[in-house]
């Protein structure tokens, strides 16, 4: 691994250890078979990318309208989101580290656009600003074990036994194992080939609705 690369994993690495520091009790290991599958979920989330962003939590979805309507008006609507909000944090992190709602929008987005509300919880929300996109490799599943407990506590990714019981999920573990248009004609009759998969692309010749 290249030493710029390695260094990168590293600082989203000890971010993701910080904050979960910050947050007690410690989390139980997780069994090495579910550590397995939540890690084979991770590599399926992983694209490519480590994303910078600023982000400000906001309680309920009345205080989230207000902020963003007061980000459009002059100077606040252009520059950093900082700069506009001073609560507002900096993050470093893989997709698989981010919520989901946040991600697929981060995702879809130039460096310098702001997301607008977005809701992350039951009653949280946030706006953001993507700052930046880097290449990093995926961790490796040593890299990423002391993690997992905390990515599955987060809801960022799935607890291991969720597909058994969640057919939607069970479909999209399905779809990211598709590696190729003759993978796809073999699906199933019915199969929404159409659907995002856990990294926010589609399956291979497919475009999704509203990404052409």
């Amino acid at each position: 691994m290249p030493p710029l690369r390695d260094s990168l994993l590293g600082l989203v690495f000890a971010g993701l250890a910080a904050a979960a520091a910050a947050q007690a009790p410690a989390l139980p290991p997780l069994p090495h078979e579910e550590a397995r599958a939540v890690y084979k979920e991770l590599l399926a989330t992983y694209d490519g990318y480590v994303y910078t962003f600023e982000a400000e939590s906001i309680r309920d979805e009345a205080l989230a309208k207000r902020t963003w309507e007061m980000l459009q008006e002059p100077p606040r609507h252009v520059g950093p989101l900082s700069r506009a909000l001073p609560a507002a944090r900096q993050f470093r992190l893989y997709a698989f580290a981010i919520a989901p709602a946040l991600r697929l929008r981060l995702q879809a987005m130039d460096e310098g656009e702001r997301t607008g509300p977005v809701r992350i919880g039951e009653s949280a929300w946030t706006v953001a600003q993507l700052r930046a996109r880097e290449f990093a490799k995926p961790p490796t599943f040593e890299q990423a074990l002391p993690h997992l407990p905390r990515l599955v506590a987060a809801g960022t990714l799935p607890e291991a036994r969720q597909p058994a019981t969640d057919p939607w999920l069970r479909a999209r573990s399905q779809a990211n194992d598709v590696r190729s248009a003759d993978a796809v004609r073999k699906l199933p009759d019915g199969f929404d080939v159409g659907m995002l998969l856990s990294n926010g692309t589609t399956t291979p010749g497919v475009v999704a609705p509203g990404r052409a």
